[in-house]
């Protein structure tokens, strides 16, 4: 009788064991899943409008986020250099404004290398003229990230 209690017991401890592994693996997989998410989202953070702006790396750099900060004295330079070198453009039905996409029938120019190295943060970035409006793109998404006027 001992023998097959013991036998049951062993079962018993088999199975208890084999729930605990799965267990441990589900676990396992669920913080794996919750750590990426952390990391992913660790990379973002808010910005005093309240919208969500991405931290750049090395690898970032190279694409705009969702806003540009110029100064008043930047805003008018680099309004003349720009203004200067584009032909205005006219997108019925489109108000540019900080936020949204540009239609695929506006042209997007690179920022000039002479406007860039006066103004950094405008690197990753294109421009358009669009009905007397200066709208700063960020080329990857055509997303606009400043407009600036006369």
């Amino acid at each position: 009788m001992s023998k097959i209690r013991r036998v049951s017991g062993l079962k018993k401890l088999w199975r208890t064991m084999m729930t605990t592994r799965k267990s441990v693996a589900l676990i396992a997989a669920l913080l794996a899943g919750v750590t990426s998410l952390a990391i992913a989202q660790n990379g973002a953070s808010a910005n005093s409008k309240g919208t969500s702006r991405m931290a750049t790396s090395g690898a970032d750099a190279l694409h705009g986020s969702d806003t540009v900060i110029l100064s008043a004295a930047q805003r008018s330079a680099v309004w003349n250099d720009l203004s200067k070198q584009t032909t205005n453009q006219n997108a019925a039905g489109f108000d540019a404004t900080i936020g949204t996409f540009v239609p695929n029938t506006v042209k997007i120019e690179p920022i000039p290398s002479k406007v860039a190295a006066s103004n950094p943060s405008l690197r990753p970035y294109g421009f358009a003229m669009v009905d007397r409006k200066l709208v700063i793109v960020d080329p990857s998404n055509k997303v606009i990230a400043d407009v600036l006027t006369e």
